[in-house]
């Protein structure tokens, strides 16, 4: 296993601890993105299995709000649900992990 991480250190300039910096999505850049998904907030929030309790009190809506940070990986998935069939492809998977569905 040392072996491993030696060459992984190799790689890296020996700076395996390196740390990006990411730019955080802005509310209208969320909401832009939902729109271009077609997704309302309630059937995203199912997909990544945010917390939803009906429009005006979910973790998407307090990123559309700007009252909470959105995590830096939304353009990444934004970018994934794009591709052809990946929304279905996105709503699969979650289906699959829903354990209780109210």
């Amino acid at each position: 296993m040392t072996r491993v991480f030696d060459m992984l250190r190799a790689r890296s300039g020996g700076d395996m601890a390196r740390r990006y910096t990411y730019r955080k999505m802005m509310p209208a850049e969320i909401s832009a993105a939902l729109q271009r998904t077609g997704l309302s907030v309630g059937q995203f929030s199912r997909i990544i299995g945010a917390r939803y309790n009906g429009p005006d009190d979910s973790t998407v809506q307090k990123w559309l709000d700007g009252r909470q940070d959105a995590p830096t990986y939304l353009p990444a998935l934004f970018a994934l649900l794009a591709l052809p069939d990946g929304i279905e492809t996105a709503r699969e998977a979650a289906e699959a992990y829903i354990e209780e569905d109210s």
